[in-house]
């Protein structure tokens, strides 16, 4: 049996004829990365590639309408003993279980199958997550901006995003901005409850930050169901104390990245932690897959212009490493559909959002 031995990306680097030290962004596997041209908030990204709506004027818009135009405007309901229909030896069998789904119905009682959910689930409407939605309009000042029905088959997810009135400026007063959103997250296939997403979006590379500072200060958080409508107007005000907090913990933290300088050697060694090459990785293919990753990050980090504000500082570190995650980080499709891979896992966490935290931690943000 051949002995395989792990290598390292460090020595894949080039030195111009200015005797700078170059790396180059290579395709990673089989998938590119995502252009210039489709990074834009993930809830605007998937509104677009699956039918939703967005606003190009973020004023004016009333939260209804937006809902109708994203066809959010159904009813979720309950459907006991679902019948699944099976192809057997001897033909077609047809076997009913004993367990209850959801579906939806629209005007007009079109109505599409959402798939199983256990006993203690419980339907949100649409309706109710607008009227939260409206309850933060209202109480906060802010906008809708997209709305959108997704996931597989559509409309077993929905989401409503918001732009709060006031954003954040790392650096000072002519410093790296970002506006602030606040994303109502719903789904009716029993995969998730009604879910709260504080979603700063740095305008530089419309990245998504995401940081905890403590239990109760997470940018992502559920909300218990209700169908009080004051209860709503205070979960509305809950969820925007909780994002002001949030952004008072992110700047001081940013700030202090930003003071932090981190040398080459600093930057090739968090490359190396926070992309290691998994230890069921035992082929030469898969080791360069993990070491493209690796020259990628750090190029983002070292070179790229989006990450030019702050460069030489840990700030820089930070922000290329959620860039590569948002944008680099290979999906497992192409065209349209890894797209809407890509849009979703910004907006549902997931592993991608475990490589933030963990992006954060070393750097030692909520620290």
């Amino acid at each position: 049996m051949s002995s395989y031995i792990r290598t390292s990306p460090v020595t894949q680097l080039g030195t111009d004829a200015d005797g700078i030290t170059t790396s180059q962004i290579r395709k990673i596997g089989r998938r590119d990365h995502m252009d210039f041209a489709n990074r834009m908030p993930a809830f605007v990204g998937l509104a677009k590639a699956t039918g939703g709506f967005y606003a190009e004027n973020e004023d004016g818009m009333t939260l209804d309408a937006a809902m109708v135009a994203a066809r959010m405007n159904y009813e979720v309901k309950f459907q006991k003993d679902v019948s699944v229909t099976t192809l057997s030896e001897d033909g077609v069998t047809t076997v009913t279980y004993p367990q209850r789904g959801t579906y939806g119905e629209w005007p007009g009682k079109e109505t599409v199958g959402f798939g199983f959910v256990g006993d203690r689930y419980q339907i949100v409407q649409p309706a109710e997550a607008g009227e939260l939605g409206q309850a933060i309009m209202d109480v906060g000042g802010a906008n809708v901006v997209a709305a959108g029905i997704y996931g597989s088959p559509q409309g077993s997810r929905s989401y409503l995003a918001f732009k709060l009135p006031e954003g954040l400026t790392v650096g000072g007063h002519d410093g790296d901005r970002h506006d602030l959103y606040l994303t109502i997250l719903n789904s009716y296939d029993g995969s998730t409850g009604l879910t709260g997403l504080f979603a700063p979006i740095r305008i530089d590379c419309t990245n998504m930050t995401t940081a905890t500072f403590g239990r109760k200060v997470a940018n992502r958080f559920s909300f218990r169901h209700s169908g009080d409508t004051a209860k709503k107007v205070e979960d509305a005000r809950e969820a925007l104390g909780v994002a002001t907090e949030w952004a008072e913990h992110f700047k001081r933290s940013a700030e202090k990245l930003l003071a932090t300088p981190m040398s080459v050697s600093e930057v090739e060694a968090f490359v190396e932690k926070v992309l290691a090459t998994p230890a069921t990785v035992t082929t030469k293919s898969g080791e360069r897959g993990w070491a493209d990753k690796r020259i990628a990050l750090r190029q983002i980090i070292t070179q790229a212009d989006t990450n030019a504000f702050g460069r030489g500082t840990r700030y820089a570190a930070f922000n290329g490493a959620i860039e590569f995650a948002d944008w680099i980080n290979p999906t497992k499709s192409d065209g349209d559909k890894g797209r809407i891979t890509r849009y979703t896992r910004i907006l549902e966490g997931g592993e991608t959002e475990k490589f933030k935290l963990r992006v954060g931690q070393l750097l030692g943000v909520g620290k």
